[in-house]
């Protein structure tokens, strides 16, 4: 089984952000994966081939070991950035990261907001 986390935006009331987060624009994530050197477009997911809706980490320390690679994607329906497999503080460290340029936060699957990697 694996846990999914994910980069959503919501107002300072954070009412019901769960169940109604505010939007990231897919032009937000695009910016943000060109800007990053860290971050290599994947152009493998999404309705368009030609519209980098993923991006591989290739910072993660744990990058090409035994041919793992850190995905990161961005999903049309919900209007978030996710991963899943969280298994180093890094990948955490990484996600803050994304999301403090998005003026975002760094959300669990059981709706856990900007815990430490001992939460997990």
């Amino acid at each position: 089984m694996s846990y999914i986390i994910r980069i959503e935006r919501f107002d300072n009331t954070k009412v019901d952000f769960i169940n109604y987060p505010l939007p990231i624009l897919l032009e937000e994530w695009l910016s943000i994966v060109e800007s990053d050197p860290e971050l290599q477009p994947d152009y493998g997911i999404g309705d368009n081939p030609e519209v980098p809706t993923g991006a591989i980490w290739i910072a993660d320390p744990e990058h090409n070991v035994d041919g793992y690679q850190r995905f990161f994607w961005y999903s049309n329906i919900q209007k978030n950035i996710n991963t899943k497999n969280v298994e180093s503080e890094e990948v955490i460290t990484k996600m803050r990261e994304i999301a403090n340029k998005l003026n975002a936060h760094v959300i669990g699957e059981e709706g856990e907001e900007d815990w430490d990697f001992v939460d997990i």
